[in-house]
C-alpha cells in the first residue's frame, strides 16, 4: 500500500512538472513573440522610415544632379550657338566694313593719282601723266566713282595719249600699267556698253600712238 501511495505521489509530481514546463514554454514563446513584434514594429516604425527618407534624399540628389547637368549642358550649348551666331554676324559686319574701307581708300588713291596726272600735264611730262591717270582709272573703277572715272578716261584720251609714242607705251607697260589690259577690264566691267564711245576713241588714240 505504501508503494502505491509513493507511485501516486510521483505521478502527481511529474504532472506538476509537466504543467510547469508547458507553462514555462508558452510564457517564453509569448515573450519571444512580444520581443519579435516589438522589434518588427521598431523596424517598421523607425528604421524603415529612416531608410526610405535616406533613399528618397539620395534619389532626389541624383535627380537634382541630372537636372543640373542637363541645364548646364543646354546652357553651354545655347551659349555656344549664340557665340557662333554673333561671330558670323560680326564677320559679316567686318567684311562689309572692310569692303567700305577698301572702296574709300581706292577713291582717295584715285584722287591722288588724278592730281599727279594733272600736275604732270602742266609740266608736259606726258608719259608720267599717262601712268598716273591709268592708276587713277583703276582706282576709280575699284571705288565705284563713276563721275571721276569718266573724267579720268577723258583726260587719258584727250590730254595724254595724243602726246606719247610707241616707246612711251612700252615704258609704261614696264612700269606696270597696261593700257590694253585697262581697256579690256573696263569693257568686262561695263558689258552694257556704258563707255563704248569713249573706249573706241581711246583705242584709236592708242593705235595712233603706237604708229608714232
Amino acid at each position: 500500500m505504501d508503494t502505491k501511495i509513493m507511485e501516486t505521489g510521483i505521478q502527481q509530481i511529474n504532472s506538476f512538472q509537466l504543467l510547469e514546463y508547458v507553462n514555462n514554454f508558452y510564457n517564453n514563446a509569448w515573450n519571444r513573440l512580444i520581443v519579435a513584434v516589438t522589434i518588427s514594429l521598431f523596424v517598421i516604425g523607425v528604421i524603415m522610415p529612416l531608410l526610405i527618407q535616406w533613399y528618397q534624399r539620395k534619389f532626389f540628389r541624383l535627380e537634382e544632379n541630372k537636372i543640373k547637368e542637363g541645364i548646364k549642358t543646354d546652357l553651354l550649348k545655347e551659349v555656344k550657338n549664340n557665340f557662333e551666331e554673333e561671330k558670323k554676324n560680326l564677320g559679316a559686319l567686318f567684311k562689309g566694313y572692310q569692303k567700305n574701307l577698301d572702296i574709300e581708300f581706292a577713291v582717295k588713291d584715285a584722287h591722288i593719282f588724278h592730281v599727279q596726272a594733272s600736275q604732270n600735264l602742266v609740266n608736259k611730262a606726258y608719259k608720267d601723266a599717262t601712268i598716273s591717270i591709268l592708276y587713277a582709272i583703276t582706282s576709280y573703277l575699284e571705288g565705284k566713282d563713276s563721275n571721276n572715272f569718266r573724267r579720268a578716261l577723258t583726260l587719258l584720251n584727250g590730254s595724254c595719249l595724243p602726246y606719247i609714242n610707241k616707246k612711251d607705251l612700252d615704258d609704261i607697260k614696264v612700269e606696270g600699267c597696261d593700257v590694253d589690259k585697262t581697256i579690256e577690264d573696263i569693257e568686262k566691267k561695263f558689258s552694257d556698253g556704258r563707255y563704248y564711245d569713249l573706249l573706241v576713241e581711246i583705242k584709236r588714240a592708242v593705235k595712233t600712238a603706237r604708229n608714232r
